[in-house]
């Protein structure tokens, strides 16, 4: 007999998707930070190719506000 595997509603999936990805920005915030450090010291680290370009320029993306009529 196949034991099923609890499921997690997609409500509580999407909010945890959406914390996963907050914690991984504020890491890769943190890796930026230190690659600056080294940069400083003249010591070249390179940067992984899928790090968040958010991340890489130390910019925050603001959610598009409706506009007031």
């Amino acid at each position: 007999m196949r034991r099923r595997l609890p499921v997690m509603p997609s409500a509580e999936r999407a909010a945890k998707l959406a914390e996963l990805d907050e914690r991984i920005l504020a890491l890769e915030r943190q890796e930026e930070f230190f690659i600056g450090l080294a940069a400083d010291e003249n010591t070249t680290i390179p940067r992984r190719e899928h790090a968040h370009p958010a991340a890489i320029l130390g910019v925050a993306v603001a959610e598009k506000r409706a506009a007031v009529a």
